[in-house]
Formats: structure tokens, C-alpha cells, sequence
């Protein structure tokens, strides 16, 4: 006989881990968790040693479990600001959450390193019984939100025989025995990459960077809900609700959001192509300048040895030049991916408010436990998928403000939303004392210009031209 659970969830990285918690707070459902993977965390079981989360801790993890300790570093490109976890400390707080919560709770049953078929058999990968589960609620599907490991991934260029690429994992074991390092990807991985090789010695002339596309990067600093650094950033909220009220093009809000301080680019004479809401400090963009060779010839063909072929042409290196690939996309299944939320007998996690991850799942299950509404629950969560583009990132703010105003108009999930921890933003502007004039009057400012600020992104939003084959 099969066995049951009301909920069957496909995956047990940071998606599927923050929609459980908050089911798992909000109801009294019986819950299957089925991961290929040997341990909950998901990607960041297999991060990079030196990765840190590039975002305040506040906003990220689970809702009911704390991430983080609340320091503010006192040294380097992310000192003044809010301590960033390491990815072994992001890994453990999953870790934890299932040995000393979801699992004692005796609702929750884990199976690793097994695959979960449509019908609902649980296969373990190495061998042994498969089970049966019969699903009474819903089956949930959290892999819409995987994304490509820098250690795993499969690259999209040739490396002929003789010539070391590592992945970013590599890269601290091998980096003693070479003299140059060429970075392959303009990203955040990329730029990690840079940066640990400065931070451990390494000249800056030594460094090669490619970066097909430059980026748009979010300023960290907008970030920081701590009390000590609060006004700094609702002034550069205030700065940022300008700028979008204002702007007349997506080019003109580049523009306008630059000269806020919201967002940041490594070249000022270099129009970034790409927006994956990455957050930096203007630091450690100073710093990467610096190096001493900045590829801009395109996506990487070939590496062969001594030269290395871009789209653009064909670069010398010397024959003692350590590769490291930082092409891993996080945009590996979710671009455009408009897959609904809810559907009968199913949940597709997804964003509902970009870039908030965290947040977007732990709404979806406060919702499938309090909104029985069909209607009520679609209105809520208009999906908002990853990124590519400044077209990318107005369409999601528009989505995302659709779906605030209805999560408002219901009376549980407004409060509910207002005292979640994985909302920062709103707990910081709740907490402002009448008394503290400064920061009163700027949150004022904010709420002020916000609904016009609104009413322009949506005017952007219906500019954009949809990607290629999306929905």
C-alpha cells in the first residue's frame, strides 16, 4: 500500500527548505521532502570555498530561523556594512533547520540521494526499496529555481589538452602554482574570483579578467537595515524612488540610477548589457579596475596553449596561466519561466517578488495555508522569474508591485508579511520612532514617492519587448 503525506516536495535546496518552514508553522500538514541531493541546502553544499552570500543575511534563509550574527565588518570592501555568512555558514543553517526542527517535528520525512518520479515513487539513487506516496494536497516542485554549480556545470567552450581551467572551487589549491590567472565571466562569480585573488596577494598585473558582458551591479550599501546603518540607506531608497519616478527610457533610468547610488558598473564608459541584481560595494568594484587586463572581445570559443579565443578575437597568454570558469549561469531554467504557482493538485515554486527568494517561497506557503480563494491566490502570485537584462529587472519591480497590492488587501497576510524576518525593509521603516525626526521624515519621503515611482516602472514595464519563445 502506497504510503500518504499531504505535501510531496521535489527538492531540498533554499526554495524547498523555506516553503516547508513556513507550511510546517502555519498548518498541521504531513510533508515528503525528495532530494538527488546527499544533504538540504541545495547549490550551496557545493559552493566555492571563499563565497559569501552577496546580500545582508536579514534577507535570505529561513523565515523561522535566524542567519547571521547582525556584526558589521570592520575590514575590507564590505567594511561599515553588515557581516556577510560564508557559504558554510548558509549551508549549516539548513542543515540545522532539518536535524533540529523539521524532523523532530515528526511531520516531515527526508529522503537523499533519490529521485522522485510524477507518480509519486521515491527511488533511492543507490539502490534499495522505492516507495510509493500517495499525495492527499499537492505535489510541490521546487527545481523551477535551481541553478548551474561553477563546479559542476557543463561549460560552453573547448579546453584542448595541456591547458589548466578549475572551477572556482580550485581555485584557492592551485592558485600557488601559477604565476597568471585569466577569470572567465563577468558575474558575480567572476568577481569573486578576482577579488579572493587580490585579498590573497596576488598582483593585480598577474590577473586577467574576461567579461563577455558588463553588469549592472546593486549597491550593497541600499541594503543595510541594522540601526547604525540605517539612514544611509533610506536615503538611498528616497534617491532610487526619484530616479524611477523620472525616468523617460530603460537607458535614462540606467542613467538615473546611477547618479542615486542604487546601482554601480566597473566601467563608467562601458554600457553594462546585463542586470542579475548581484549586490557589490563601490570598493570592491574600485579594486577590480585595478587588474591589469579587462577582456571585453566576447564570450569565451576555446583555450588552448598560450592563447585564449574569444568571440572577439584571439588573445596571447602565458604558457603559466591558471583558468578558472565562472561561466556557470544562474540562469540556467528559470529565465521567462511564467510556469504558474498554483494549479490543481500543484505548486510550482517560483519568485513573486524579485529578487527576493527567501521571501517570494515563504509567501507562496503562507498563502497555500490562509488564501483558499483561486482567484485571491493567482492575484498574489504573478510569477516574476530571474533576470537578464535592465528590460528584465522593470518587468519583475511591475510584477512585483501587482502582487504586493493584493498581498496588502488581505487581512492576515499584510501583518504576517510586515513581522516576517525575510522582509527587512518593512520591519526597518515599522521600527522608526516618531521621535527620530530624520529618519522619520525620509521614510515620509519614501511613501510619498513611491506610487508615482510605481506608476513609471509599470509605463517602463510595458515597453519592454518580450525574450525569445517566453510565455
Amino acid at each position: 500500500m502506497a504510503e500518504e503525506v499531504d505535501y510531496i516536495v521535489k527538492g531540498a535546496g533554499a526554495a524547498a527548505m523555506g516553503f516547508v518552514d513556513v507550511l510546517l508553522r502555519e498548518t498541521d500538514a504531513t510533508i515528503a521532502i525528495v532530494d538527488r541531493g546527499a544533504a538540504p541546502g541545495g547549490h550551496w553544499n557545493f559552493a566555492y570555498p571563499f563565497v559569501r552570500l552577496h546580500q545582508p543575511a536579514s534577507f535570505y534563509g529561513l523565515a523561522s530561523q535566524r542567519l547571521g550574527d547582525g556584526r558589521i565588518d570592520t575590514e575590507g570592501v564590505n567594511a561599515g556594512l553588515e557581516a556577510l555568512p560564508t557559504g558554510v555558514q548558509v549551508a549549516d543553517h539548513f542543515h540545522r533547520a532539518m536535524e533540529q526542527v523539521f524532523l523532530p517535528s515528526g511531520r516531515v520525512r527526508y529522503f537523499p540521494m533519490s529521485e522522485l518520479s510524477d507518480d509519486g515513487e521515491i527511488r533511492p539513487l543507490l539502490g534499495g526499496d522505492r516507495r510509493r506516496m500517495r499525495v492527499r494536497r499537492k505535489f510541490v516542485d521546487a527545481t523551477h529555481l535551481e541553478t548551474a554549480i561553477p563546479a559542476t556545470h557543463r561549460r560552453g567552450f573547448h579546453v584542448a589538452p595541456g591547458v589548466h581551467c578549475v572551477p572556482p572551487n580550485e581555485l584557492p589549491r592551485m592558485a600557488p602554482r601559477f604565476a597568471q590567472f585569466a577569470v572567465l565571466g563577468g558575474g558575480k562569480t567572476g568577481l569573486d574570483c578576482v577579488s579572493w585573488l587580490l585579498d590573497a596577494g596576488a598582483h593585480p598585473d598577474t590577473i586577467t579578467w574576461v567579461v563577455p558582458r558588463d553588469a549592472w551591479w546593486s549597491d550593497r550599501r541600499g541594503l543595510q537595515t541594522l540601526e547604525p546603518l540605517r539612514d544611509r540607506t533610506l536615503h538611498l531608497m528616497l534617491e532610487a524612488n526619484v530616479a524611477m519616478a523620472q525616468a523617460t527610457t530603460l537607458d535614462d533610468l540606467c542613467v538615473r540610477m546611477e547618479a542615486a547610488g542604487a546601482w554601480l558598473r566597473l566601467a563608467p564608459t562601458v554600457t553594462p548589457g546585463m542586470h542579475h541584481v548581484a549586490t557589490v560595494t563601490p570598493e570592491e568594484l574600485a579594486r577590480a579596475r585595478r587588474i591589469g587586463r579587462i577582456l571585453r572581445q566576447g564570450r569565451v570559443l576555446s583555450l588552448e596553449p598560450g592563447r585564449l579565443t574569444l568571440a572577439g578575437g584571439i588573445v596571447p597568454c602565458g604558457p603559466s596561466t591558471l583558468f578558472v570558469d565562472g561561466t556557470a549561469s544562474a540562469l540556467a531554467r528559470n529565465r521567462d519561466d511564467r510556469t504558474p504557482v498554483f494549479s490543481e493538485g500543484r505548486i510550482d515554486l517560483n519568485y513573486v517578488r524579485f529578487p527576493a527568494l527567501a521571501l517570494s517561497v515563504a509567501l507562496i506557503a503562507f498563502i497555500e495555508a490562509h488564501v483558499e480563494d483561486e482567484h485571491a491566490r493567482q492575484a498574489m502570485t504573478r510569477v516574476a522569474p530571474m533576470i537578464d537584462t535592465v528590460a528584465d529587472w522593470v518587468d519583475r519591480a511591475a510584477i512585483g508591485q501587482a502582487n504586493q497590492a493584493a498581498w496588502r488587501a488581505h487581512p492576515r497576510l499584510g501583518p504576517w508579511r510586515g513581522a516576517c524576518r525575510l522582509n527587512p525593509i518593512a520591519r526597518m521603516m515599522a521600527s522608526i520612532a516618531p521621535e527620530d525626526r530624520f529618519a522619520a521624515a525620509l521614510r515620509d519621503r519614501i511613501r510619498t514617492t513611491a506610487p508615482e515611482a510605481g506608476r513609471n516602472i509599470r509605463r517602463l514595464a510595458a515597453t519592454r519587448q518580450p525574450a525569445p519563445g517566453a510565455a
